[in-house]
């Protein structure tokens, strides 16, 4: 069952197995019953009061009524659902006596004693110094006053 609220908008039926109209709920009475600001498709605004709001599965009055949209009840079916299912329970956290996975990063060797500015016996050799070029982030730069014709 949908709880009728202030706001929401139903389909209205003059009478059963004619056109729905645009209707918004204005007022919710204690019986359950819905007082309606309804458009209809001639574009007439119109107020209708003590209107019987049925609910998914109940018979259809002959008379004036409302119901829910088609989406608003298979909304609601999906909510109660999901309701429905079991709580989902977090992973439980690891056993203390369970040793510590090895972290996956490899540690980098440390550099053998050297001099200042020696570079490692693996590292390739540093490029020649060019003064023609200046290397700028990732782009190579001429210098106009070292360029030959």
């Amino acid at each position: 069952m949908i709880t009728p609220t202030i706001g929401r908008k139903v389909w209205f039926y003059f009478a059963a197995h004619t056109l729905e109209q645009d209707a918004t709920v204005i007022d919710v009475h204690p019986d359950g019953k819905v007082t309606l600001f309804v458009i209809t498709r001639g574009g007439t605004p119109e107020v209708r009061r003590f209107v019987q709001l049925v609910q998914e599965g109940e018979d259809i009055l002959e008379g004036e009524h409302a119901t829910w949209m088609p989406y608003q009840v298979n909304t609601a079916k999906k909510e109660a659902l999901v309701a429905a299912l079991p709580p989902v329970e977090p992973p439980a956290p690891p056993a203390e006596n369970v040793a510590p996975q090895a972290d996956p990063v490899e540690p980098i060797a440390e550099a053998p004693d050297s001099a200042p500015g020696a570079s490692a016996p693996d590292a390739p050799p540093p490029p020649p110094a060019d003064d023609a070029h200046v290397a700028v982030g990732s782009s190579l730069f001429s210098d106009p006053s070292t360029l030959k014709e």
